[in-house]
């Protein structure tokens, strides 16, 4: 359909020359995150609706959970008749889960509240610094990575706190040059703490682009259309070129060959110089087979390359 191909998700589809795909990373721990605990809650019932959910004392809250909500559904254990409970949770310091009964519904007796674990799986990212740039948030593209989480290595201040353990590249992206340092969105502060004691970042160390390569063979001039000298039976027809009239000459160099001067195409075929036409100088060209009114014919001049 004519329209460049660009996937973030898969870099080998791109129609373009694959340029920064990060071949190796460096990385700091930081120090200061939510551990992913999943949260498990109970449902206080009364006359068969359910009244307040998370308010008991062995409840968990869960840590880690990200964005505003959490989507929460109501099963009933044992197959009992309960429905139409409507339970929302936000989500608070640390991505612990703060949960509200907006309807109790009715004929629960033993209602179950499921609730999905959290996660840091495919986190995007956002740019630190660039070399040249200083401190940006301009980085690759289409980079997500998984995360875990587990408790510090430190020992002292911070030694009760969690840090990345480890992190896999989910989707490689494109784009990053070496030097690049960026960090993940959507990683969870410690409930404890207003901001993280020191961020998780990743530095590119080296890169890898296909290879690409290109030519400039010069610049060519388009002479002026001979479509009105063009009769079925003509050969010969002069080169203008903005109304005047062009002269070449083979100078000191015995060795150059002027009919590799002209580019000329016929209905968008290209002729072959010394078969389909001669030209050896001077101003005027011949073609073997005389070009019929109706055929478009093109003709260009090789200018060279200026320096």
């Amino acid at each position: 359909n004519g329209q460049l191909i660009l996937s973030e998700d898969n870099i080998n589809k791109n129609q373009l020359p694959r340029g920064g795909v990060i071949v190796s990373l460096g990385s700091t721990p930081g120090l200061g995150f939510a551990p992913l605990v999943g949260a498990a809650v109970t449902a206080v019932v009364s006359g068969g609706a359910i009244q307040s959910v998370g308010l008991g004392s062995t409840d968990i809250h869960g840590s880690g959970y990200r964005g505003a909500s959490v989507s929460i559904g109501i099963t009933e254990f044992g197959g009992s008749p309960g429905s139409g409970a409507d339970v929302s949770a936000v989500v608070g310091a640390g991505g612990t889960l703060i949960f509200t009964v907006n309807s109790g519904g009715s004929g629960y007796t033993n209602p179950i509240v499921s609730i999905p674990a959290p996660s840091y799986e495919n986190l995007e990212v956002v740019g630190v610094s660039r070399r040249g740039l200083g401190a940006t948030t301009e980085t690759g593209k289409g980079l997500l990575l998984t995360l875990d989480v587990g408790s510090a290595s430190t020992t002292g201040i911070g030694s009760t706190l969690f840090e990345v353990k480890d992190f896999k590249i989910s989707r490689p992206g494109y784009s990053f040059r070496p030097g690049d340092k960026f960090k993940p969105v959507g990683l969870v502060t410690d409930k404890g703490l207003a901001s993280p004691l020191a961020d998780f970042e990743l530095e590119v160390l080296d890169t890898f682009s296909d290879s690409f390569s290109s030519w400039s063979f010069g610049e060519l001039d388009f002479i002026d259309p001979i479509s009105d000298l063009q009769d079925g039976s003509r050969k010969r027809f002069p080169l203008y070129y903005e109304g005047e009239l062009l002269s070449f000459e083979l100078g000191s160099d015995p060795e150059l060959d002027l009919n590799a001067v002209l580019l000329i195409f016929i209905n968008g075929v290209i002729q072959e110089p010394g078969s389909h036409y001669q030209f050896s100088g001077g101003t005027s060209f011949k073609f073997e087979t005389a070009p019929k009114p109706e055929d478009n014919v093109s003709v260009f001049f090789y200018r060279g390359t200026a320096f």
